[in-house]
């Protein structure tokens, strides 16, 4: 079976995109797109499961009748993986794919990163139409000759270019909190992942440490907390919270301006934790933000191991 993959980072938790994608209204859809759950799955108590039927009935554009697609889940992963099969799709329908001896499939792959979710679309078939909306005549277009079907394909997959922010906005609009915001890594940056034999709540609680967080005994390295007040004595006890200022100094030989200012502003407990830099004059190394962006650090710890 042929097809296509787009992956991108969607900055939320795994549970909360999961929780979203099989919402009955999924997550991405239109305000102008109809979805009618058709046939409940195995388990009853999820909006979707293996063996949930939907309709989705897109946009109509003047003068044909409504696109539709039918799809029936064949797999059902909880929080990492969905399979729906496309049953049918009506001929309006701009793209209809195609399986010999089988039906076409769409998957979604959830893994975590450190800054969210890495999220896999995968569209699954053998050949594909695509009704071109260029060559509207009489309330109808032609279908693209079967000699440029792969023109059809990069149509479709480029039709995803801008899926991550669709994904994005809907889930602020469904009330979510980012994790760290659009573009995710801020146009740059690096991510370094890897694996400690310890708990994780024990790892995690040492890198919330205020002032001698997980990593700094092995560095010429002080961190005070900044301000005062209540924010001060609680981080100083241990408890970090969110809006915390710290200042990191760095001890570097032949120079006295090593020095960055923090702030706290995303914590989750045992999962999760930025800091987003308000100033630095560092005259090793600096980061950067562009615009308005601040430049941050975050740590992840993934809610379920990977696998390697």
């Amino acid at each position: 079976m042929e097809g296509f993959v787009t992956t991108f980072t969607c900055p939320f938790h795994r549970k909360d995109v999961w929780k979203e994608i099989t919402a009955r209204r999924p997550l991405g859809v239109t305000d102008a797109t109809v979805v009618i759950m058709q046939v409940e799955g195995e388990d009853t108590s999820l909006p979707v499961s293996k063996g949930t039927q939907r309709l989705i009935r897109f946009p109509q554009t003047e003068g044909c009748a409504p696109a539709e697609t039918v799809s029936r889940v064949s797999e059902f992963v909880p929080g990492e993986r969905i399979t729906w099969d496309i049953v049918s799709q009506s001929e309006a329908v701009e793209f209809v794919m195609y399986v010999r001896g089988g039906l076409p499939q769409t998957q979604i792959s959830l893994r975590d990163v450190p800054v969210g979710t890495s999220v896999e679309l995968r569209y699954m078939f053998d050949s594909i139409r695509w009704r071109d909306s260029s060559t509207w005549r009489d309330g109808c277009s032609r279908w693209i000759d079967e000699m440029q079907r792969h023109d059809a394909v990069d149509e479709l997959q480029a039709r995803f270019d801008g899926v991550h922010e669709l994904w994005f906005d809907d889930m602020v609009r469904r009330n979510y909190t980012p994790l760290t915001p659009l573009p995710v890594g801020l146009g740059g940056g690096f991510q370094v992942a890897f694996r400690l034999p310890f708990k994780r709540a024990d790892i995690f609680k040492e890198l919330c440490h205020p002032t001698s967080p997980l990593g700094s005994e092995l560095t010429c390295t002080k961190y005070v907390i900044e301000g005062g007040g209540l924010e001060q004595a609680a981080a100083e006890a241990g408890a970090l919270q969110i809006g915390v200022k710290r200042r990191v100094i760095f001890k570097s030989e032949g120079s006295s301006n090593n020095e960055v200012v923090s702030e706290l502003v995303a914590l989750e407990e045992n999962v999760f934790i930025r800091w987003q830099q308000l100033s630095s004059n560092n005259d090793v190394v600096n980061m950067l933000g562009e615009g308005d962006s601040l430049p941050e650090v975050s740590m992840h710890s993934p809610t379920r191991p990977q696998t390697a």
